[in-house]
């Protein structure tokens, strides 16, 4: 039995140690704090760090001039592990892998409009910028994007391109 444990963490380690978590830090996060949003299209939302509920890191959502709003549930890692919106959650397994670098993959499901795959290769650019390759076999999409880690290891900018449309999110302030 040892030598079948020893054999199983072996021949893990060269996948675990491929990987790198960038999680949020929550443990430098005061509560109150809130993360403002815009992106490509208009949209503006507000993330208000809630605290610690149980297991879970809680960010809420607002999303300016709609009464759209949901949570998000981080592990002790910092990473996403489920959306909770009005009549629906959505789970992403084991976690979601947006700030892992190295390569990772999650599934998602919630709802017959959201389930599926996404498959990540993240890779340091300089300093706290990343370069992701993200490919979701569900529709065939790869597509490349570029992720600037800040305060709080918190994305603070992404940019990507899908469908020829250039698209962006970003960190307006943090306060």
């Amino acid at each position: 039995m040892k030598k079948l444990l020893l054999g199983l963490v072996l021949a893990l380690a060269p996948v675990m140690a491929a990987a790198q978590s960038l999680g949020v830090q929550f443990g430098q996060m005061p509560v109150g704090t809130k993360i403002y949003y815009e992106a490509y299209d208009g949209d503006e939302w507000v993330d208000t760090y809630i605290g610690k509920k149980g297991k879970f890191h809680v960010l809420e959502r607002k999303i300016v001039g709609d009464n759209f709003n949901y949570k998000l549930y981080y592990n002790e890692e910092g990473h996403l592990e489920r959306r909770r919106y009005s009549g629906f959650t959505v789970r992403y397994t084991p976690f979601n892998c947006e700030q892992v670098i190295g390569t990772c993959a999650h599934r998602y499901n919630g709802n017959p409009k959201y389930n599926g795959v996404y498959n990540y290769k993240q890779t340091q650019k300089g300093g706290k910028t990343y370069l992701s390759r993200v490919n979701t076999p569900s529709d065939s999409e790869t597509f490349d994007k570029t992720v600037v880690f800040g305060k709080y290891n918190l994305i603070v900018e992404e940019k990507w391109t899908t469908g020829s449309k250039d698209r962006w999110v970003k960190v307006v302030k943090i306060q």
